[in-house]
């Protein structure tokens, strides 16, 4: 008994997506082995896209006829009438997948597709990755697998909805997360050491800046210098220790980064406005 291509399996699956943020439904998935073959015209109301594994044909869509060859991608859109013929010398083998999208929440990729007259595009690497991929998860369902066909899915619209778009691959500038991002890695840097040395140098290796540069955007995010939230947040988390009472205070100012409880019990007092034990008998209240 023949085995189900399991890439056909995604036909059977309900998968809702937002490739881009834009939500959309997948309607239709096949494979068409490269046999000779032809369908009839037929107009669909999504959007069907097909990729080409192997041999060529001619793709009729609007009263336009094209050539497909191997390793192209191309696109019937929702209303338009279209055909697919395969060559009966080098029979033509293809993936197809029909969805519906939005796209009309804002000027998008989608949008872009929606309105673009491109019909044929070279695929780019990715596409038949990612199509063997969604093939191999549908053959052979784990735990999670409906989660990482949705991200599969995702990444191939997006991947051919570029290549069928006139700005195809057009670069973009990325928003990077800049000096506010490498201010609360610093600050958490910070945190999650508490307990061992830390020089303004070992932060701002965190963050693979010079010192000059680490403290600049240290202080315009946190509104002190690195040294100072160094010191306040030791003291914070040995308020925190004491008022819990699991630590001595010999082990409280270890914890916290001083080796010297003389130097400790100076600095909470002066912070606090009360010795580490009388804070402690307190049940951790500040007096003021």
């Amino acid at each position: 008994m023949a085995t189900a291509d399991p890439f056909t399996e995604l036909d059977r699956l309900a998968l809702s997506v937002a490739p881009a943020g834009q939500p959309a439904e997948m309607l239709a998935w096949g494979d068409v082995p490269p046999v000779p073959w032809r369908n009839e015209p037929h107009v669909h109301s999504y959007f069907e896209v097909c990729y080409a594994y192997a041999g060529e044909g001619v793709f009729t869509v609007a009263d336009e006829q094209l050539t497909v060859s191997e390793g192209e991608l191309f696109v019937a859109r929702p209303g338009e009438p279209h055909q697919i013929v395969s060559s009966t010398r080098q029979p033509l083998g293809l993936r197809f997948w029909g969805f519906s999208v939005d796209g009309s929440a804002h000027r998008d990729l989608f949008t872009e597709f929606r309105e673009s007259d491109v019909r044929i595009a070279p695929a780019t690497p990715d596409v038949p990755r990612l199509l063997d991929l969604l093939a191999a998860e549908a053959g052979t369902p784990q735990p999670a697998t409906y989660e990482l066909l949705r991200i599969l899915t995702e990444a191939l619209l997006v991947a051919s909805a570029r290549r069928l778009v006139h700005s195809g691959g057009r670069p973009v500038a990325l928003d990077g997360r800049g000096g506010h991002h490498s201010a609360q890695r610093m600050a958490r840097f910070i945190d999650d050491n508490l307990g061992r040395p830390i020089g303004v140098g070992d932060v701002a290796a965190e963050v693979h800046l010079s010192e000059r540069h680490a403290a600049r955007l240290f202080l315009a995010a946190h509104g002190r210098p690195i040294r100072a939230y160094v010191r306040e947040r030791r003291l914070e988390r040995a308020a925190e220790l004491l008022a819990g009472r699991a630590h001595s205070i010999k082990e409280v100012a270890h914890l916290c980064g001083y080796p010297d409880v003389r130097y400790f019990t100076t600095a909470f007092r002066f912070w606090a406005g009360l010795t580490p034990g009388a804070f402690r008998d307190t049940g951790g209240t500040v007096f003021t």
